[in-house]
């Protein structure tokens, strides 16, 4: 009976060892999977966001090329609208130059009478000029000269006080 007992209970260890290492075994089975499932998820999400990509750079370089050919677009209408532009001045200009001929002469007889207006003009600016430098010229020398004045004066004043007090001096000396 103890042996019975015995292996009974070797069977029970022998039963729990074997749960044990294959709950062991699921779990590894399992993460495997999960790994694996992981692994499958992260490969489509990157195909995906490669897809998305490559299409996103295709919208760009559709979009760039369709600016590219607005721009060349509008570079054509510019330089038609240039062209057309440059004829009607080069129509006008011919209007003008005829207009020119018939005014050139009251234009040099008007030009000749500006000419010495501004001849006055700048004569009177520079007469002014002269004037204007002549009068702070004279105030400057007016000025330094009453500045000269007032040293000359100050230098007298202490002059005389020294002079004052080297005769006190001298009358004190006398006096001892």
């Amino acid at each position: 009976m103890y042996d019975e007992m015995h292996e009974s209970h070797g069977k029970l260890l022998d039963q729990r060892e074997s749960e044990k290492a294959n709950a062991v075994k699921q779990k590894i089975m399992n993460d495997k999977n999960s790994r694996d499932m992981q692994l499958r998820d992260e490969k489509r999400r990157r195909k995906i966001e490669d897809k998305e990509n490559m299409q996103q750079e295709q919208e760009y370089i559709l979009r760039l090329r369709s600016e590219m050919e607005n721009e060349r677009k509008m570079q054509l209408e510019k330089r038609a609208q240039e062209r057309e532009y440059l004829q009607k001045m080069l129509v006008e200009n011919e209007k003008n130059k005829k207009r020119q001929k018939d005014e050139e002469e009251l234009q040099r007889l008007d030009d000749i009478k500006a000419q010495e207006e501004y001849t006055r003009m700048l004569e009177k600016q520079e007469s002014d000029k002269l004037n204007e430098m002549k009068r702070r010229e004279q105030r400057a020398q007016e000025f330094m000269n009453k500045m000269a004045d007032n040293v000359l004066q100050k230098m007298d004043q202490k002059q005389k006080f020294e002079d004052e007090m080297l005769q006190r001096y001298e009358n004190e000396k006398e006096m001892r």
